[in-house]
């Protein structure tokens, strides 16, 4: 019987250990994501300033 409680122990650390590693992962994952992909906005969005500015000094 107390063969097993220690399986089941050894068990869950390891099952909180994985899951612990893969959150880690998956939080890096997403902060390098989250600022490609700002980097990219900005980038879309002054070209769009850009491209205002442009249709707007020609309008004048």
């Amino acid at each position: 019987m107390i063969r097993g409680e220690m399986r089941m122990k050894s068990l869950l650390k390891g099952l909180f250990f994985i899951v612990f590693l893969l959150a880690i992962i998956i939080t890096g994952g997403a902060a390098v994501l989250f600022t490609r992909f700002k980097a990219d906005f900005e980038d879309i969005e002054r070209r769009t300033q850009d491209i205002i500015a442009k249709i707007e000094s020609e309008n004048v």
